[in-house]
């Protein structure tokens, strides 16, 4: 987003937007200059359509921090505006996941301890 109060870019930074563990806390910053926290709108939705609470915190001039805790996996729809305008690239699509669901098995020509491929097909139980 061009604009807003301060006449700076709005952006939406880290990791934890685009993939995160399920079931911890997870966190990904705003940068916006000359927007105050107020003008500040976060939406985020579960797989199951739930709201997800969260909390917007400074942490220094121009970057807010936005923190939350899911229990699902799978895709979550992330909604920012600043100023009551869409942040570019909103809504963002994060997807949860839980490494103690992943298991590998029957890895042919596979060598302990060295890099190999694989394919694999994911299930999503519910």
């Amino acid at each position: 987003m061009e604009g807003g109060r301060g006449g700076g870019r709005v952006a939406v930074m880290g990791e934890n937007i685009k993939h995160f563990p399920a079931g911890q806390t997870s966190v990904f910053d705003i940068s916006a200059p000359g927007v105050r926290k107020e003008d500040l709108t976060v939406h985020i939705v579960s797989p199951a359509k739930r709201p997800v609470a969260h909390q917007i915190t400074e942490s220094s001039e121009g970057v807010l921090h936005v923190s939350f805790t899911t229990s699902e996996v799978g895709s979550y729809v992330v909604e920012v505006t600043a100023s009551g305008q869409k942040v570019q690239g909103s809504p963002f699509i994060a997807k949860a996941y839980d490494a103690g669901l992943i298991r590998v098995s029957d890895v042919p020509n596979g060598v302990v301890g060295q890099p190999c491929q694989f394919r694999g097909m994911s299930y999503l139980f519910r």
